[in-house]
């Protein structure tokens, strides 16, 4: 399975507002709903890893958490929103309690991703994925008070498909 040239283009339009004809011209508030409705209604999960791999993450978290909770979601794709949503960062809380208002909605995404994946609950059929190449896929750093809650280690292990 693999994506044509335009389909990529079409998907980084609604992801990260790039130039394509037919939703350049839309406002932000007709982009956001037409990606949601794509994200909804998609059933290719290469379609949906693009999408969050190009996605502009300055416009909220609402898109990686339909993607996270998507039955087409893969687990390459999981990892990828686990690691680029700050999986090293939220691991500096204890537990939600110490969270700050307003991270609670990526904290939380961040253990559903967590537990569903450690459950073995994301296939892996078409997305490969390596956490090393992700700049935010490094190990908690105590000095930084990251790491009260360790990061199992095979979050860190790339997802490599047949």
């Amino acid at each position: 399975m693999e994506l044509s040239e335009d389909r990529v283009s079409y998907i980084r339009a609604l992801s990260n507002y790039e130039e394509y004809p037919g939703v350049s011209e839309k406002s932000g508030d007709e982009i956001r709903a037409e990606a949601r409705a794509f994200i909804e209604s998609n059933t290719n999960p290469l379609e949906l890893h693009t999408f969050a791999n190009t996605y502009n993450w300055d416009d909220g978290d609402e898109p990686m958490i339909q993607i996270a909770h998507h039955p087409y979601c893969e687990a390459g794709t999981a990892l990828l929103i686990y690691w680029r949503g700050g999986a090293a960062w939220q691991s500096q809380y204890a537990s939600r309690d110490e969270v700050e208002r307003g991270d609670h909605e990526m904290y939380d995404l961040i253990h559903y991703i967590q537990d569903k994946y450690l459950a073995g609950g994301h296939p892996k059929k078409f997305v490969n994925y390596d956490p090393a190449d992700e700049n935010d896929a490094i190990p908690p750093d105590p000095e930084r008070g990251e790491g009260k809650q360790e990061i199992p280690s095979i979050m860190y292990e790339p997802v490599v498909v047949d």
